[in-house]
């Protein structure tokens, strides 16, 4: 059966101003919903003829680390060698449709060489408005010239022209990127096949579309090579992602634009970043481009260069083949980090059919085996109806398909995707916590407890070792295997909040969190049940011991600013909460990989029932906050600690400061976690606003509740007004 192409749906549709269906994008996808027509930062643009090579080092790893895009000019390919490159490849697109087909990929092809449409697998049956032609055109050995058009009679020639000239720069940009990660000037390029490096041509051919604000050219993505090398021509289209929005990248002639792949970003360990970026299309022109992807020889494995691999920076990639890279990127098999458990293609197979599931398996899902231990916790499909385990294999199909049960889908008034904000995004204030001018912290503090509820501080004296310390112990006790986790679990019957475990509110509707957590205090010592802090890693309790010394000291300054900001004695706020009977509950947030983050939701919105929050996230975005009827994103702040309002700090206010709501969103790729500690008064005492700052003007907003009695509202979903009294 003949496949229809994009060009000639493109050619009827025009007649009726309509596109089929299957072309039309969600929502979240439309570019005339999603492209910012704001102030547009513009991609870097370098000088490839500079002879300072130090300066052009530096503006080429700047760019690939902040942008992972830019254009190169004055790079040395002469004008009519790309002209004659372009002018060739729209003279093939302009052929009759039955002389294109001669060049087809085969449908049972392992190879992506031949002329088509449809490259990667398709999400939804949605498609891209984009036909194509694939062929190496280096080394010698891997070109296959049944797909080279004979038509027009110049094609080779001019591909082979412009290969021999863009080789040098491909060379020439490679050693300059080693150069930008402190290697020798040849690492990067040994390193991704040297002289098998292949250089696969990619023609792009965007046909004029009726409807381009609903179209894409190519969706989202990014390239699997190690760089990209790309012509384009004069119509613009070609997009980047970037601070949450998707921005137009100007196109300059006789330009190249250079885009760092996946390869690039595993082997510098995530210093360069591998660029997101899709293609528009436009309603009466027509778009072309030539990219030229180098990759490398598909056998090779490609991982963290051990050279930029240290204690501060461990592998955050695995080791993997590149076929087994692009059978996952191209079947939409989510490529995981590094995985512990990875034991090698041959051994994770037969591990996973071991566990019950005799399904043939790719070996490239072997990253997923790390999913397996969460996947037992997170999901009650995971377990029969009266208790026992299903095969685990069949909870690493449901990760590998990119879905997930029902019971953590949200509505849609709460999906990430649909209600988090993509516009200008307020900060969070940020507070030096060392400021030495003690008026101008009350007040800096204060004004953020008022207007958002929550601020960042910064310089705040507990030592960075101390938090590394604190997250690698709670990283290994979510690293061991579930039954050892088990061991702290809550009791399904105990009263208290304490041990490991998943369910903690009542679940409105029967939905369910995509997280897992431990909880167990620590301080005072009379409060501290050892029974529920693992021993495995063996430093855990050393670990969070020295963390809590130091966060003691902060908490009591914090107490005395959020004290004099509202006009009261300096210790009046913490003896209101408990004094020296304050309890601190540390909390670990475990969100594994979600194969739909846009549905899921890592813990819904909520106020903190604590007086203050302190918070320390690990570097994966997740936190977000709700401010001006909209969802924001908290901005990662390395080392810094996460201050939250908390509800008991609204009340004693009587309103003033305000008490936090905020939601954690999850990651397809990563795992996220967070370390709250929560100070909580003691169970008896009563709480209310305090009688300084009630008057005539200020009426008393609540009812006093003891603390006990407002946790119980809170985790059982009782409304959470606690009822206003009237003076």
């Amino acid at each position: 059966m003949a496949v229809e192409r994009v060009q000639t749906i493109a050619f009827s549709s025009i007649l009726v101003d309509t596109i089929p269906p299957e072309f039309i994008r969600s929502e979240k996808e439309q570019p005339a919903l999603t492209t910012c027509l704001g102030c547009i930062p513009q991609v870097p643009t370098i000088d490839f003829s500079d002879p300072d090579e130090g300066n052009l080092t530096r503006l080429i790893a700047e760019a690939s680390s902040e942008w992972g895009m830019f254009q190169i000019v004055n790079h040395g390919i002469p004008s009519e060698v790309i002209t004659n490159l372009k002018k060739a490849g729209k003279e093939f697109f302009e052929l009759p449709q039955e002389e294109k087909e001669l060049y087809a990929k085969p449908p049972d092809s392992k190879s992506i060489e031949g002329y088509g449409s449809k490259l990667q697998k398709e999400v939804e049956g949605k498609k891209a408005w984009v036909d194509h032609l694939f062929h190496n055109i280096w080394p010698p050995s891997a070109i296959n010239y049944q797909y080279w058009p004979k038509n027009p009679p110049s094609y080779r020639a001019v591909n082979e022209e412009y290969c021999k000239w863009v080789q040098p720069v491909g060379h020439r940009l490679l050693s300059l990127l080693s150069l930008g990660l402190g290697l020798e000037k040849n690492e990067l390029k040994e390193n991704v096949g040297g002289d098998e490096l292949k250089y696969l041509l990619k023609i792009n051919y965007y046909p004029p579309c009726p409807r381009p604000d609903l179209a894409l050219g190519v969706v989202a993505h990014t390239d699997m090579s190690s760089i990209t090398i790309l012509v384009p021509n004069e119509v613009q289209g070609l997009q980047v992602f970037r601070d949450d929005h998707w921005f137009d990248v100007k196109y300059i002639p006789d330009a190249l634009v250079i885009h760092i792949g996946d390869q690039l970003e595993i082997l510098s360990n995530g210093k360069y970043k591998s660029v997101l970026h899709r293609t528009t299309v436009t309603k009466e022109i027509t778009r072309m481009s030539w990219p030229v992807f180098l990759e490398p020889p598909s056998e090779l494995a490609i991982g963290p260069l051990p050279k930029l691999i240290n204690e501060k920076n461990p592998p955050k990639y695995q080791k993997k083949k590149y076929c087994d890279y692009v059978y996952c990127k191209l079947n939409k098999i989510a490529q995981t980090k590094y995985c512990r458990y990875c034991l090698g293609t041959d051994c994770t197979v037969a591990m996973i059919r071991g566990l019950g599931d005799r399904r043939e398996l790719h070996p490239c899902i072997c990253p997923a085996i790390e999913s397996y231990s969460y996947q037992l916790r997170l999901s009650h499909f995971c377990r029969t109806a009266n208790g026992h385990r299903e095969s685990a294999s069949h909870c690493l199909f449901v990760l590998i398909e990119g879905t997930i049960p029902p019971e953590f889908i949200r509505s849609e008034k709460e999906q990430p995707a649909i209600t988090t904000f993509h516009g200008y995004v307020p900060q969070v204030p940020t507070i030096d916590f060392s400021d030495p001018d003690e008026a101008n912290l009350t007040r800096l503090i204060a004004v953020a407890s008022m207007e958002w509820g929550i601020f960042q501080i910064v310089n705040h004296g507990i030592p960075f070792h101390v938090i590394t310390s604190l997250q690698k112990v709670g990283r290994e006790f979510f690293e061991l295997s579930q039954e050892e986790k088990e061991l702290y679990a809550k009791p399904p019957d105990s009263k208290s909040i304490e041990g490991y475990g998943t369910k903690l509110q009542k679940e409105v509707e029967g939905k369910k969190a995509w997280v897992d957590h431990l909880f167990h205090k620590v301080w005072p010592p009379s409060a501290i049940n050892y029974h529920f802090w693992p021993k495995n890693p063996p430093s855990y309790r050393d670990a969070n011991e020295e963390y809590t010394k130091c966060l003691r000291g902060v908490a009591d300054r914090l107490f005395s600013r959020l004290s004099l900001g509202l006009g009261l004695d300096e210790d009046e706020l913490k003896k209101s909460v408990g004094g020296d009977e304050l309890t601190y509950l540390l909390k670990i947030n475990y969100y594994p990989p979600c194969p739909r983050p846009d549905l899921a939701l890592g813990v819904v919105a909520h106020t903190d029932m604590s007086s203050i929050t302190m918070l320390v996230p690990n570097e994966v975005q997740g936190l977000q906050v709700f401010r001006d009827d909209h969802w924001f994103d908290v901005k990662y702040i390395p080392n810094a600690l996460v201050i939250h309002i908390g509800d008991q700090l609204e009340i004693l206010s009587n309103g003033k400061y305000k008490s936090v709501l905020h939601r954690t969103t999850v990651n397809k790729e990563m795992t996220r976690m967070s370390w709250p500690v929560f100070l909580e008064p003691p169970p008896e005492l009563a709480i209310g606003p305090l009688s300084k700052l009630i008057n005539e003007e200020n009426h008393q907003n609540t009812r006093r509740r003891s603390t006990a009695i407002m946790c119980i509202v809170s985790l059982t979903r009782f409304p959470v007004n606690y009822g206003r009294v009237n003076i």
